[in-house]
This record gives C-alpha cells, structure tokens and sequence, in this order.
C-alpha cells in the first residue's frame, strides 16, 4: 500500500513531466516550421563570419609566414 501523499506527489511529477515532453514538442514543431527561414539566415551569418575571419587572418598574418 502507498502512502496516499506519496503517491499524489508521483502523480503531479509525471503530470509535470509530460506536460513539459508536450511543450517541447510543440516548440519543436515550431522552430521546425520556420527551419527553413532559419536556416538561410543561419548559412549567410556563417558566410559572412567565415569571409570575416579570412580577412583577419589575411591581415594579420606574418609577412614571412
């Protein structure tokens, strides 16, 4: 036999735990339906920080190296 606030306690903590599954999982749905949009500004930042860093790296390099 549980003890019946033990048991209330479980109940809460896994009523908790799928709500939170849920939430992320929509989220996920979200983030997944703007991926796209996402993605292409994700791919010109990395552009430009890439082309960034090889002026930098140009720059700064050593005349004798």
């Amino acid at each position: 036999m549980m003890n019946p606030l033990l048991a209330a306690e479980l109940g809460r903590m896994e009523y908790e735990e799928r709500l939170r599954k849920a939430q992320e999982a929509l989220r996920f749905k979200r983030l997944n339906h703007r991926q796209p949009v996402q993605a292409r500004i994700a791919k010109a930042l990395g552009d430009f920080l890439v082309a960034s860093g090889r002026k930098l790296q140009d720059h700064y390099q050593p005349a004798g190296a």
